[in-house]
Formats: C-alpha cells, structure tokens, sequence
C-alpha cells in the first residue's frame, strides 16, 4: 500500500521536488545547528562578503563526514528523507482532498514537529529537545540515555514512518468508496 501510494505520488515531478528541498532544508538545518555560534558571527562580520558567507554554510554542510559518527549521519539522512516524503505526501493528500481530517493532521503534525526535535548530534544529543529540557534544569538527563539523546532521533524515525503509513492509507482510501 504505501509502495503504490509513493509510486502515485512521486510520479508528479512537483512531489519530488517538493521532498527533495524539504529533505534538504531539514539535512542542512541539521547540520548547521552544530555551529551556530559560528554561522551568527560570520553573519554579522563584516569582514565576509556575501560569496563568503555562501560559501561558508555550503561547506559546513560536509561536517556530516567529520563532525557526526555513522550512526548519528545515518539518523540525520534517514530523519531527513522521511521529513520530506511526508511533507509531500501531506501536501499531496491536501491538494486531493481540499482539507486534512483531524486524525491524519495530528499525526502528520506530531511526527513532522518529533522530527525537529530529534536533530541533534552524537557529542551534544538532542539539540532542540536539549535546549528546551535545559529550561527545566533537565539537560544532563540526556547524557544518562545509553545513545545520549539519539533515541530521539531514533523516535522521530519511527514517528514519521507511522505518519507516512497513515497518510498513504488516509491516500489509498479515498479510492474506495466505503459500505455503509
């Protein structure tokens, strides 16, 4: 079912599209976490023009390579890829059915956002989820999981494989009419 739901949406060139940039988007936001420090005061320097600045965050983009383990690389494209079949598949089933029904938009929405939570890398964990449980004094919670907030990463895999499930049936379903 969901094989024939992304062979019938990604025969559309604008699905693909849409989940190559969103894939995108979310690998390269991905990475340039890891140093934003940096980015924010090469933005502000005057001493980069803006070709420098470019070229810049177009490298830091192969810190995947050296700045993340195997694993953690392989969370990253794997949690990348996801996102962007499934903002495609969301906007895919939007087009086609003119709206969301409650059940598949909370779910859609509660994998895309368990996605943003997961980015992160293997020395710090969880960026996001560690920013917002250092709020609540909770940070060193992370260091105290066996993959040091990777499992976040790892729920945000599963999460959007289930969004993607749902939605591709929510897809496949529309094609039936159902037996009252």
């Amino acid at each position: 079912m969901v094989l024939r739901t992304l062979k019938e949406v990604f025969r559309n060139y604008r699905y693909v599209l849409i989940a190559l940039i969103f894939a995108f988007a979310i690998f390269a936001f991905s990475l340039w976490l890891r140093n934003l420090p940096l980015l924010g005061n090469i933005i502000s320097s005057p001493a980069f023009n803006l070709l420098g600045k470019l070229t810049l965050f177009v490298k830091l983009l192969g810190g995947i390579t050296t700045n993340a383990t195997p694993f953690s690389a392989t969370l990253i494209i794997a949690m990348s890829t996801l996102f962007g079949v499934n903002v495609s598949l969301i906007l895919y089933y939007l087009v086609k059915r003119r709206g969301v029904p409650v059940k598949e938009g909370v779910g859609a929405a509660g994998a895309l956002s368990s996605g943003l939570l997961g980015v992160g890398c293997a020395s710090c964990g969880s960026f996001l989820l560690g920013s917002i449980l250092a709020s609540f004094g909770a940070s060193g919670l992370i260091t105290l999981l066996p993959l040091q907030g990777e499992e976040f990463s790892i729920l945000a895999i599963i999460l959007l494989g289930l969004s993607i499930y749902w939605i591709s049936k929510s897809i496949q379903s529309d094609k039936v009419c159902a037996i009252q």
